[in-house]
Order: structure tokens, then sequence, then C-alpha cells
């Protein structure tokens, strides 16, 4: 089951059973639903990953969750391809989303660390930064409207600390949500 867009209908149109069903029913249980799987409940995702991720200096990265996910009710998340990344995946998955990240720097004495949710690969959208010499629990969140099947957000993390830096994902598992507001 997916989200339907309801058609437009002259005045005097008579609402047909199936009219019911597809367009207002159907949508009122997609809408309303909780239900993890393939083919249940609007597009909402959470992505883990509890191993140390090292970002070198100057390079930055994007995250990586291979984890296995808390859930992921419309395919968004693939732990083995591209697993930075949380996609559209399909027409019926477009629309606003909220997306959310957290994560723990490891303790470095020196430089600055940036966190940022990134746009295809390319556009930092919303970013958090801070110089801190002790560890860091950051956390991200913003919203964007995915317009095409192709679109993807990911977590990217910078540092200039002149040595490798871990995300310490041992010390508090980094998470990579996303849910669907409207279309």
């Amino acid at each position: 089951m997916a989200f339907t867009i309801p058609t437009s209908r002259a005045s005097g149109y008579v609402v047909q059973a199936t009219d019911w069903n597809n367009e207002i029913a159907y949508n009122g249980l997609w809408l309303g639903s909780n239900t993890v799987g393939a083919n249940g409940g609007k597009p909402s995702v959470l992505a883990i990953e509890t191993t140390d991720q090292v970002i070198a200096t100057g390079a930055g990265a994007a995250i990586t969750f291979n984890d296995a996910d808390g859930y992921d009710t419309q395919s968004q998340h693939d732990t083995a391809t591209n697993p930075s990344r949380i996609t559209c995946g399909a027409t019926a998955n477009q629309g606003l989303y909220h997306f959310t990240a957290t994560g723990v720097w490891a303790t470095q004495a020196s430089g600055v660390r940036t966190v940022a949710l990134r746009l295809n690969g390319a556009t930092e959208l919303y970013k958090v930064s801070g110089t801190i010499s002790t560890q860091w629990f950051w956390n991200i969140s913003g919203y964007y409207r995915f317009t095409a099947n192709t679109d993807y957000m990911e977590v990217f993390a910078t540092q200039n600390s002149g040595g490798n830096i871990s995300m310490s994902n041992s010390v508090l598992s980094a998470k990579f949500g996303a849910v669907w507001i409207s279309a």
C-alpha cells in the first residue's frame, strides 16, 4: 500500500467504492500506520552503526551505517550498497522529510569537528561544528523535500585536528533517521 494523490472530480461526481478505497480509506490507513515492512507504513527509516569509523584530517567522509536498521518501512536504506544514504526510493515516497542524526566524536585535543546533512553527495543543507577537546556528542536535524526518486541524504563529517579521529560508535551507536511528513 502506498500513498495515492487523490484526483480532481467534476461537480456532481458520485464517489464510487473504488475511489473511496484507493483515494481516501487506504491513504488514511497509510498515514496513520506504524507498520514495519516492505509495503507497510509511511516512509520512515532508522539506520544504525556500532563500529568506529575513522575520519582523516582535512579529508571528510560520509558516515556509513552498516548495521541492521532499527526499521525501514519503504526500503530507503541499504546496509550493503551506499550504506551512508537514505533515499527517496520511489515516486510514492517523494515529499517532505524530517532527518535526524546523532553520534560521538572521539577525544582529540585540537581542531574543529563538523557534521552536516548533505543532499545528493554535494549540497550541505544543515551543519553543526565545534572546537572540542573532549568527546563530542553531536545531534543534527533538518527538513528537506525529496522531489526525485534519485534524491538522497547522508551525514558528512570533517575535521582538521592534524590526525585521524574516530566517530566513537562503540561508545554510542551512530543513528541516522528520516520520517516522511507530507507529500
